[in-house]
């Protein structure tokens, strides 16, 4: 995170509390403690560059930066307490590419995506990598696809949570392989790391 970052992320506040009825622009931003709300689990992806741009933001601006996690119901529970917070620029949010797929999943959601936030920045990109526990039977992505096509059906594989990116990456490459497993969906990435290592003891 540079320092280049971060004056676009200060610019694009700035120029955020131009719009809207409610949003005034302070004489000084920041001008208090400014929160981080991360939908996710405290490890995920999103919550390492959270706190990573916090600390930056922390030594840049000299003001409190606090990340807070939480994590449910694919995110929404986060975005809308972000979406509720007082539209003065001290209230952010770090999601994952999976906020982007929510209105296409849910029926419905409590906010809406597209008029009631704002994109600010890209962070960063994550490659995806499929894990299985050291001492499985699984060595290589062959070897699982093989056993899910001999027990369509039977085998389980972990995510994030519904509609999260790691959840639509393992729906796509089953797709693919034409074979069926059934999602086990996780409050966040963590938590599914941890049960997965832990299933073959």
């Amino acid at each position: 995170m540079t320092v280049t970052i971060l004056r676009i992320v200060a610019t694009a506040f700035a120029l955020s509390f131009t719009t809207g009825g409610q949003a005034q622009q302070p004489q000084e931003y920041p001008s208090k403690a400014i929160r981080i709300i991360v939908p996710l689990s405290a490890g995920a992806g999103a919550d390492i560059a959270a706190r990573i741009i916090a600390q930056r933001m922390n030594e840049h601006w000299k003001q409190p930066v606090i990340v807070e996690n939480r994590p449910g119901a694919g995110g929404q529970i986060g975005t809308s307490a972000v979406v509720k917070a007082e539209p003065d620029g001290h209230t952010l949010m770090v999601q994952s590419s999976s906020h982007s797929a929510n209105s296409a999943i849910y029926k419905s959601l409590p906010y809406d995506p597209l008029s009631d936030l704002v994109d600010v920045a890209m962070l960063g990109k994550t490659p995806y990598v499929m894990v299985s526990a050291a001492n499985g039977p699984y060595k290589s992505l062959k070897a699982l696809l093989d056993a899910a096509k001999a027990k369509p059906g039977e085998l389980a594989f972990a995510s994030a949570g519904m509609g999260t990116s790691t959840h639509l990456a393992s729906e796509y490459l089953l797709g693919l392989a034409g074979v069926r497993m059934i999602h086990l969906p996780f409050k966040g990435s963590p938590e599914a790391l941890q049960d997965v290592r832990s299933t073959w003891r």
